[in-house]
């Protein structure tokens, strides 16, 4: 939960509100298992609105991108592993929460995209494919560009 502070202007809407929350630059959950625990990580003043809207893109973000990094990387480590249990629904606590990450995972493997060719253009940096295996095809995840 978004921890509150004082007054002041919201730096994403940049509009003037009573109370604030702490808004994290980088998302925490983006950071892998090897970041110390003493890391300072940055948080930014945003209304609750803002916080909230963009926590869902950052989260929908996470589960693309999570799982297009090697699982194996140390500079990744636990990413992968965090986006698959967020999508699985044995991992659920209650029923409401089963049928939500039912969802998330149905609708994640209905925007995969297939290919036989890995396509020239439209590939984040660092996401292409490894040169040293093989790939009968490639799986893409698509990045809307508007929610």
């Amino acid at each position: 939960m978004a921890k509150r502070h004082k007054s002041g202007r919201c730096v994403h809407c940049l509009e003037n509100v009573d109370s604030l929350t702490r808004d994290h630059v980088f998302p925490s959950a983006w950071y892998p298992d090897t970041t110390p625990e003493n890391l300072q990580r940055w948080t930014i003043p945003s209304c609750r609105e803002c916080n909230q809207e963009y926590g869902k893109l950052e989260e929908d973000l996470l589960l693309r991108l999570g799982l297009c990094i090697d699982p194996e990387y140390a500079k990744s480590s636990g990413i992968t592993e965090k986006v698959l249990r967020s999508i699985d629904p044995e991992y659920a606590t209650d029923s409401k929460e089963k049928r939500i990450r039912q969802r998330k995972r149905e609708k994640l493997i209905k925007e995969i995209v297939k290919f036989k060719t890995l396509p020239n253009k439209g590939i984040y940096p660092n996401f292409r494919s490894q040169s040293n295996r093989y790939y009968p095809e490639y799986l893409s995840i698509i990045i809307p560009s508007k929610k």
